[in-house]
């Protein structure tokens, strides 16, 4: 498998500034999108940008992980912390 793939989410925070949704949860979730280990399923970087009302998380995954599972990995982060 020759694939490394990067999953992109945005997630709107509403009235907040950048800097109350970061300091409130952007930090929490950037550091459990970046430690999905799951059977293989490995994060190699994550990068975050912070726009008004807006968050874009680049999740970029190791050599050899399926884009699928990929996706599903982070997903299973974003809703699930969603769910607070």
């Amino acid at each position: 498998n020759s694939s490394k793939p990067t999953i992109q989410v945005e997630i709107p925070y509403g009235n907040s500034t950048p800097e109350e949704f970061l300091n409130s949860y952007g930090r929490a979730l950037e550091e459990q999108l970046r430690h999905i280990n799951n059977e293989g399923i490995e994060v190699e970087k994550v990068e975050a940008s912070y726009w008004r009302r807006q968050v874009e998380y680049d999740v970029e995954f190791k050599w050899g992980v399926s884009p699928t599972a990929a996706h599903k990995e982070v997903l299973y982060v974003v809703n699930s912390f969603a769910a607070r």
